[in-house]
């Protein structure tokens, strides 16, 4: 079953900031997806992508 959750503001900011830090890093991550991660991050449920460039952070599970 989906369900689908609202994003808040908050999760706009928490997501341009994870994009910004991860950039510092040498990552390569779309602002969207950070958006993504921060919802995930909020409901304390995995961030479910195949893009590489999440390996190293914590609550990611990559799928194909």
């Amino acid at each position: 079953m989906v369900i689908l959750q609202a994003t808040r503001d908050e999760d706009y900011c928490s997501g341009a900031a994870k994009r910004k830090e991860t950039s510092g890093e040498g990552k390569k991550l779309s602002t969207i997806d950070c958006v993504g991660y921060s919802v995930a991050n909020r409901l304390n449920i995995p961030f479910l992508t195949g893009d590489r460039e999440f390996s190293g952070m914590d609550n990611v599970e990559f799928v194909r």
